[in-house]
């Protein structure tokens, strides 16, 4: 295949990266890439959506073109509820989970790298709710059992998020704040 790049439909020998085609009984071919299938739910990264492809075999193929991915099989999720006192300080909780490519991504994170710099990281993604924000409790699900969903959970503290006074409070909704907005995702 070409990932991530325009193939032409006249016969080329262009390519970047080599996958598996594998033949099944009914004689259509079933694409398998195993360098992206560490930490993924998929055998195919829902990032390579409408990616063409040549399928090298005796009898010749014709240039053919993955399935194309909806934005439901590639989204992350966002879930929080909060709690602001009388003197205006904020007490929240977060769940984020993903389908796809964003799943993936995840996992990996944490697959590749130390459980301290993930959660700093995590850390600095929920600050965005405030500067001040506290972390008071993280919890991930096991980023290596493709069989259940991953997701990542925390708690946190805001001390006088809120303009409080006696007849009003005055704040901004914790997730109005863009809490993913490193490229990293």
């Amino acid at each position: 295949t070409m990932a991530g790049a325009r193939v032409e439909k006249v016969p080329a020998d262009q390519f970047n990266h080599c996958v598996v085609a594998w033949k099944k009984k009914d004689g259509t071919f079933e694409m398998l890439d195993p360098t992206w299938m560490p930490f993924d739910v998929d055998t195919w990264s829902l990032a390579e959506g409408e990616q063409d492809y040549l399928i090298g075999t005796k009898e010749g193929e014709g240039l053919k073109q993955t399935q194309a991915f909806t934005p439901e099989q590639n989204r992350f999720m966002i879930t929080g509820s909060s709690v602001i006192d009388a003197k205006g300080n904020l007490g929240g909780k977060l769940m984020v989970k993903a389908t796809g490519y964003p799943d993936t991504r995840m996992r990996r994170a944490f697959a590749y790298q130390a459980a301290k710099e993930n959660e700093a990281f995590y850390h600095q993604l929920f600050s965005e709710i405030s500067p001040l924000m506290t972390m008071e409790k993280f919890e991930k699900g096991d980023h290596a059992d493709l069989g259940k969903p991953f997701f990542v959970k925390a708690a946190y503290s805001v001390p006088g998020y809120a303009a409080a006074s006696k007849k009003q409070v005055r704040f901004t909704v914790p997730l109005a704040h863009y809490v993913l907005r490193q490229e990293r995702w």
